[in-house]
């Protein structure tokens, strides 16, 4: 059977992407944002008595360098072994990138390695070491790792250098002022209105804005005299290779040596753990069990992309009984061990068995939760776990009234699209440059209008990153303090197509954005509004890039509701008048009227000791009542904007139809293809693509929507 398909260019995003950073560089660089471009010596460099100006990566970036590879939007393309054939493998271009083009960051360890470091344009000694040592390798030659003490005054000046102001590339293209003025307002109105709000809440509550800093002056100093380099075989001798300042040259080292290495040693790397684990009831009992372990060095995920999926392995009649879950990383599946979502059914021998008064057999456990894990820790031994739901058939609600759980209603509860759902988990250990973006190749048209779901969900992540790091990476004020925000331990942001009641969801959660923000001259009541600011910025972006990419699919094929994110909700309780709310250990709660759900979650994190900003009462959206709010720690000042569904930062759009008519499906041959409107989407295998047609097919009927599928 033929498919008719139509021929174009998928370059929305792309153009999406150079609209907004365009926007902000212009519009959020100035005082509308409460900030302007400054350069030269910051106030750090001239109170501390030391000028930055001799730290590394302040000149330019290279605009003629050209990459053996395309420039392409997944970034394929930033990888060390590519850089090192543009600079012609020629170890004194290769020294000179990485002391002119990579700038100084202090925090401690490997957290970025050559490729996260390559991204940021930015690292500490040990990271921009491992940079230079891999160019350099990929270039042919034999190097070595060496560690010492950088005497005090060095150590200054590269501190001082973080306020100094980087080089910026904003991607070419550039679009016409209208377009480019209407995102810039749009985007500097959402971050007022929210802004304003929390800090008139807190000040009319009369809480505290002042906090102890968790990084001083003398502790970045400390970071930066444990200092590492590259040593080159060169004519049979060892070439000292310490790229940390504008002024080195090969030959040159800053340092005594104390150690020497072939490799760098695995003390100095940060660490990831992931685990999946599923909550699991029977007999009225419940246990949770780790079904899924991965773990790696944090280094290895920078820029990467880990999609959690699941396949069936126990049909049933309405959607898998069982399931087993699976990570895919750089093409390799990590699979895991299988759970159930529904009871078993019995066999004819144990009913003949049952009925002589033998057979019994234990009730089988099924799943009423699911949730991703993630342990972070730093090579000085601090940890961070930060968990993801993927489900909960209870939910928060029944959870904190402590209701008893009943299987029946466990067996018909919505976890059936879980095979036909996609996580993508894509990490970022420093900032994605946006020189990165410069000259990308023209995307290639698809003779079928393909779509790769894993690669939307990557485009909307990169785009998101992109924007926040060229936006909150660093602000100037005219004659006062610089802010510089960059990221100390890895970046997590989960972004989810799936099939949700009779629908498609894309969603984007920020699920850990934690970032190191420093001030030249530190106030602690500055440096809490600067992680407010952050935060509601976060929030802000992360509406318009889901927004915009579910408007430009809804000018085609597929109609879209229900867009929520915290922002976006605030904006609607502002229209509608509605009163806000500050809560506290020490203010009333949310009244009987809100979603369950978020009462439960609004009362975890306030016995947490954290702050909320919220409407006093939902908002009313497609008829659903719905509740977003503004979390604060009071310990820091860091901001996230949160949703009934537990969220952080995050952004959904609900896609209810295809086309005017209803919803059409067609299998390409090999199974892993469907044809939706005209448009084809790709899944990892056959049984992901099945169980998504199947699932559609019952939501959407029941909807009243015509349904088809037919094979190609």
């Amino acid at each position: 059977m033929a498919m008719h398909a139509r021929t174009q260019r998928h370059t929305t995003l792309r153009m999406w992407t150079v609209v907004c950073l365009s926007a902000f560089a212009t519009a959020c660089g100035s005082r509308a944002c409460g900030s302007t471009p400054s350069t030269g010596t910051t106030s750090t460099g001239s109170s501390a008595g030391h000028s930055g100006s001799n730290g590394p990566g302040l000149r330019p970036r290279q605009s003629d360098l050209k990459l053996p590879v395309p420039r392409d939007f997944d970034l394929s393309h930033v990888e060390p072994e590519h850089f090192a054939v543009a600079l012609g493998k020629d170890p004194s271009r290769i020294f000179e990138f990485v002391r002119d083009q990579i700038a100084f960051e202090p925090y401690i360890g490997s957290l970025r390695g050559p490729r996260g470091t390559l991204l940021a344009m930015a690292g500490n000694s040990v990271d921009r070491a491992a940079l230079l040592g891999s160019l350099l390798q990929h270039a042919g030659f034999r190097v070595r790792f060496v560690r010492g003490t950088l005497p005090d005054a060095l150590a200054q000046q590269l501190v001082a250098s973080v306020w100094e102001a980087h080089p910026r590339a904003i991607p070419n293209d550039q679009p016409g002022p209208s377009e480019l003025n209407s995102v810039a307002e749009k985007l500097l109105a959402d971050i007022r209105r929210d802004g304003a709000l929390i800090h008139s809440s807190l000040k009319s509550a009369n809480l505290p804005t002042a906090v102890e800093s968790f990084v001083t002056l003398d502790s970045l100093h400390k970071e930066a005299r444990e200092h590492y380099w590259v040593e080159w075989w060169k004519d049979g001798a060892w070439t000292a290779m310490d790229p940390s300042f504008a002024s080195a040259v090969p030959g040159q080292a800053y340092a005594k040596s104390d150690s020497v290495w072939d490799n760098l040693p695995d003390a100095v790397f940060h660490r990831v753990e992931i685990r999946v684990r599923v909550e699991e009831s029977a007999g009225g009992k419940a246990a949770t069990r780790q079904v899924l372990r991965y773990a790696a060095k944090s280094a290895d995920l920078s820029g990467v992309d880990l999609l959690l999926a699941h396949e069936p392995t126990v049909a049933g009649n309405r959607g898998p009984s069982q399931v087993k879950p699976f990570l895919v990383l750089r093409q390799n599946q990590i699979p895991g061990d299988p759970f159930s979502l529904k009871p078993a059914q019995a066999s004819a021998a144990g009913g003949v068995l049952d009925a002589f008064g033998g057979g019994e057999e234990e009730a089988t456990p099924l799943a009423t939760a699911e949730s991703v894990e993630m342990e972070f820790v730093a090579p000085d031994g601090r940890r961070q776990v930060i968990v993801r739901e993927i489900f909960d058939r209870i939910g928060k609600g029944p959870r904190a009234k402590g209701e008893a759980v009943n299987t029946d209603s466990l067996a018909s509860a919505a976890t059936g699209d879980l095979t036909a759902g996609i996580f993508d988990f894509f990490f970022t250990t420093g900032a994605i440059d946006a020189w990165h973006l410069r000259d990308l190749a023209a995307e290639r048209a698809e003779s079928d209008d393909s779509v790769d779901v894993g690669a939307g969900l990557r485009r909307i992540n990169t785009v998101f990153s992109t924007m926040s790091d060229l936006l909150t990476g660093r602000v100037a004020g005219a004659d006062g303090p610089v802010l510089r925000s960059y990221l100390d331990t890895p970046r997590v942001q989960v972004s989810e197509w799936a099939p949700r009641a009779g629908a498609l969801r894309i969603s984007l959660d920020l699920r850990k954005d934690s970032a190191r923000v420093l001030t030249s001259e530190y106030t602690p009541d500055l440096s809490f509004r600067a992680q407010v600011l952050r935060g509601v910025v976060s929030g802000s972006l992360e509406r318009l890039v889901i927004e915009h990419f579910t408007r430009a699919r809804d000018e085609h094929d597929l109609a879209v509701a229900g867009v929520v994110s915290t922002s976006s909700l605030f904006e609607r309780a502002r229209a509608a008048h509605l009163p806000f709310t500050l809560l506290t250990r020490n203010s009333p709660e949310l009244g009987s009227d809100s979603p369950p759900d978020a009462r439960a979650r609004i009362a975890e994190a306030i016995a947490a000791n954290l702050w909320i900003v919220a409407p006093k009462v939902p908002v009313q959206i497609d008829g659903a009542s719905r509740l977003a709010w503004w979390q604060i720690d009071p310990r820091s000042g860091a901001t996230v904007g949160v949703t009934d569904e537990g969220l952080h930062q995050a952004v959904e759009a609900v896609i209810i139809r295809m086309d005017g008519r209803g919803y059409s499906v067609a299998f390409r041959v090999n199974g892993r293809f469907i044809s939706t409107g005209g448009r084809l989407f790709r899944f990892g295998s056959r049984a992901q693509a099945e169980n998504f047609v199947e699932l559609l097919g019952s939501r959407l009927s029941a909807m009243g929507m015509d349904f088809a599928w037919f094979a190609i």
